[in-house]
């Protein structure tokens, strides 16, 4: 019985390890991104990097039940004819304890060019034993054209 109290104890805690990061969409002055939403669990299965330019292509395209009402209405107040949304997506891993994220955004007149971090567990690290699919939903300002390094 104890065992199975520290197996429950040890699935749930585990279960409960997403990062979710939400925050205001409006970028302050100096400020050149904002991350809205980082997952390890709902992305896509495949390494990809996308440029939205409007709500409805947005949703059309991406459809996560980790995105919650609260995360639904900040990207609803988004204005869509100044800012943009990035969807970084790292693909299917057999583990836990992999992330991607916003790094850093450079604007260079008509370009602008988005920095991902990726992350890996470190050798010997101890991480979830599920399969996981992390993802980053972030705003940037308008561009016509934008690049991911």
């Amino acid at each position: 019985m104890k065992y199975l109290a520290l197996i429950t104890l040890i699935l749930s805690v585990s279960c409960n390890c997403m990062k979710n990061k939400t925050s205001e969409n409006s970028l302050g002055t100096n400020q050149k991104y904002q991350i809205i939403y980082e997952s390890a669990y709902g992305g896509k299965e495949e390494k990809s990097y996308e440029v939205f330019t409007s709500l409805e292509d947005f949703k059309s395209s991406f459809e996560s039940p980790l995105l919650n009402e609260e995360i639904q209405k900040t990207l609803s107040t988004i204005d869509f004819k100044t800012h943009s949304l990035v969807s970084l997506h790292l693909g299917l891993k057999n583990t836990g304890g992999y992330g991607i994220t916003v790094q850093d955004v450079k604007v260079n007149r008509s370009q602008s060019t988005v920095v991902v971090k990726e992350t890996s567990p470190k050798p010997g690290e101890n991480v979830t034993m599920a399969l996981t699919a992390p993802f980053c939903i972030a705003v940037i300002e308008k561009n016509s054209q934008v690049i991911f390094e």
